[in-house]
């Protein structure tokens, strides 16, 4: 990869999240031994999430607990769970807004989705399974 920041590390699949902003570069690279959260060709930390997803600087993911079966979100290191089931954080396209899909742990297979979060707060959702989420910038 080539960005103004100079070429990052080689790999052997395209990077799994790629955001790019007017000052950096941030993905997610893959190796046979771990994923690693990189931010202009240089590695944060270590990234084994279930899901993740980036935008404006902002980094979102998902991250399964295999001990009690739960999921947690986080969005820029704030952490909220368990659920039965969620889904990565979507951003705006200017990264101010954010929002996430989730299951309480008593919610029906065919419909797993019961939880909204917009903006770290819950918001009204009808019970959904197969549905999508777009934030816009207002």
């Amino acid at each position: 990869m080539i960005s103004a920041k100079g070429a990052g590390p080689a790999f052997p699949e395209p990077p799994a999240v790629l955001e790019l902003s007017e000052d950096s570069v941030s993905y997610i690279g893959s190796t046979k031994q771990a994923s690693w959260l990189y931010r202009d060709h240089k590695p944060l930390g270590r990234a084994d999430y279930a899901g993740a997803s980036a935008s404006g600087g902002r980094m979102g993911k998902v991250l399964h607990d295999e001990a009690t079966a739960s999921y947690f979100v986080e969005v820029d290191g704030k952490r909220w769970g368990p659920y039965a089931e969620a889904s990565a954080p979507v951003f705006s396209a200017n990264g101010r807004h954010w929002a996430f899909l989730a299951a309480k742990p008593t919610r029906a297979k065919e419909r797993p989705f019961d939880t909204l979060i917009v903006n770290g707060r819950t918001a009204k959702l009808l019970p959904c399974g197969g549905c999508t989420l777009q934030v816009d910038d207002a």
